[in-house]
């Protein structure tokens, strides 16, 4: 039996570590008191969710590399302007159009607008001047072609046209490969811009391009369609190539073999009505309402007018045409020609009159043979607007006249919308294009054959649209070419005037008086 000495050692031990008790072994220490070892504690049945083995975690799928990605589309919209051209993209599965700035910054922002003109030096080779080259062509003694889609559509704007000129556009083929080569130049430049501004977004990615090129509803509704459709094709094909260094003889040559081998209709470059487009901003906004409308685009060489009823069919947006007119009326046009009828004022060149028109007030260029030109204007603002009288006569019935400055308005009490007549274009900001095509209401007493006043207003720049530094207020400028960056199947259904059939008029209950001859004499005079 231990003694108790040798009992307190083996305590000792036990607390200090040095050594582990018997296990399950209990000792008395004395009689009166007894030092039990607690048994070990039983454990506890273990948790059903810890008793379970744990499912192996799933492996992560590899991350994507660029080239695993589908491929990034692109939508170009190329207005191809009678003097400058603009282009905006649009990113398809982001739904995002923005504009191209090829100056990067907000001050330069005009280098946007692309020079719708060619040069050729001595050697014919083809020359297109960027806005940064300090290079003069008279200087160098360049023959300039200008005005190239008017010519395309077989219209001269230009009446002092130098004999060479004349010689050149026309040859056979000619135009059509220079209008080809010029839209191929303009779409290389965009791409390459894209890719810079894109950088972050493109970088690996494989890019499907396709566009969108926008020809007047006059032109689109012809045989010329045909031309527009062979130059679009041929230039999406050239932008695929280097063509910088060109003569025109060579390029004249390069066309004629190749253009015969084009399918336009398997080319991803389409030609779409330019105020189908112009008006899309207003369609695709939630305060577009079913109805008729007229659109001006006053651009510098040509003033465009179409005449239009938007309507919804089983949730799609249509729009058909009942007329479209293309004019030689533009800024830049007609500065020539009253730069040519003020003979007794030398000192008024086309440059400073076209200056007068965008710039100054109605009454501040009275003084100028202007008349000649708003009576041409005027013209064309009668046929348009009596487009919709003779195509849908229940379009001005039931209307309700209200005054809105200087300018007529009109709302009519009908369930479809109020109609207005759209301006658009760089000319839109023009006093003088604003009232004359306002006054023609008074003017040509247009009440007398049944026309309501009308109010002119702006199509709404679009919330969503990236300007890239191109300031709001500019959106009249390239309102086609945002219109044409929506890639086929997210615009409006199309009809043209010559599939567009009269709509038979709803009978209205009310008299009409008769009206005096005098008075609708001169609505188109």
């Amino acid at each position: 039996m231990a003694s108790w000495k040798d009992k307190i050692l083996n305590l000792r031990r036990l607390f200090s570590g040095r050594e582990k008790a018997p296990a399950h072994k209990t000792e008395v220490i004395s009689k009166k008191s007894k030092i039990t070892e607690a048994p070990p504690r039983k454990k506890a049945p273990a948790r059903k969710a810890e008793v379970l083995s744990k499912k192996p975690k799933a492996a992560r799928a590899p991350p994507m590399v660029p080239s695993d990605l589908p491929p990034l589309e692109i939508n170009l919209g190329i207005d191809f302007g009678t003097r400058f051209s603009k282009v905006c993209y649009r990113n398809v599965a982001r739904q995002e159009s923005c504009l191209v700035n090829l100056s990067n910054t907000k001050d330069d922002w005009l280098k946007s607008l692309v020079p719708s003109e060619i040069f050729l030096n001595e050697n014919e080779q083809l020359i297109l001047i960027d806005h940064d080259e300090k290079i003069d062509p008279e200087v160098q003694g360049w023959q300039r072609l200008d005005y190239l889609k008017m010519l395309l559509a077989g219209i001269n704007i230009r009446s002092d046209t130098d004999p060479s000129i004349t010689k050149i556009i026309n040859e056979d083929y000619n135009l059509e490969s220079l209008c080809a080569w010029y839209l191929s130049q303009l779409i290389i430049k965009t791409k390459k811009w894209i890719r810079k501004a894109e950088k972050k977004k493109l970088e690996g990615r494989r890019v499907r391009w396709t566009a969108n090129i926008g020809v007047p509803v006059e032109f689109f509704d012809s045989e010329k369609i045909d031309v527009f459709k062979k130059v679009a094709s041929m230039a999406w094909q050239w932008s695929e190539e280097d063509l910088s260094d060109f003569c025109l003889p060579d390029l004249r040559r390069k066309y004629i073999q190749e253009v015969n081998a084009l399918e336009p209709d398997l080319v991803d470059c389409s030609v779409i009505p330019e105020i189908a487009a112009a008006v899309q901003a207003f369609i695709s906004s939630r305060e577009a309402r079913q109805g008729t409308y007229v659109y001006f685009d006053i651009g510098a060489g040509t003033l465009d007018s179409v005449s239009f009823r938007y309507h919804r069919h089983e949730g799609v947006p249509n729009i058909d045409f009942y007329f479209g007119k293309v004019q030689p009326l533009g800024v830049n046009a007609i500065s020539g020609k009253i730069s040519k009828l003020a003979t007794d004022e030398s000192d008024i060149d086309p440059k400073s009159i076209e200056s007068m028109i965008m710039n100054k007030i109605y009454r501040e260029i009275n003084h100028l043979p202007i008349s000649e030109m708003k009576d041409q204007i005027q013209t064309q603002v009668v046929h348009t607007l009596d487009s919709i009288r003779q195509n849908d006569p229940r379009a001005w019935e039931e209307a309700r006249f209200i005054s809105s400055g200087f300018i007529p308005t009109f709302i009519l009490n009908t369930a479809e919308a109020t109609r207005y007549v759209f301006i658009g274009g760089g000319g839109m900001q023009s006093d003088f294009y604003k009232r004359a095509i306002a006054d023609t209401y008074t003017d040509r007493k247009l009440y007398t054959i049944s026309i309501p006043a009308f109010s002119l207003i702006q199509v709404p720049a679009p919330s969503t649209l990236i300007f890239n530094g191109i300031p709001k207020d500019e959106f009249h400028r390239f309102a086609v070419a945002y219109g044409l960056s929506f890639p086929r199947g997210e615009g409006p259904e199309i009809r043209l005037p010559s599939r567009t059939g009269t709509v038979v008029p709803t009978p209205v209950n009310r008299r009409i008086k008769p009206v005096d001859y005098r008075d609708t004499k001169d609505i188109y005079d």
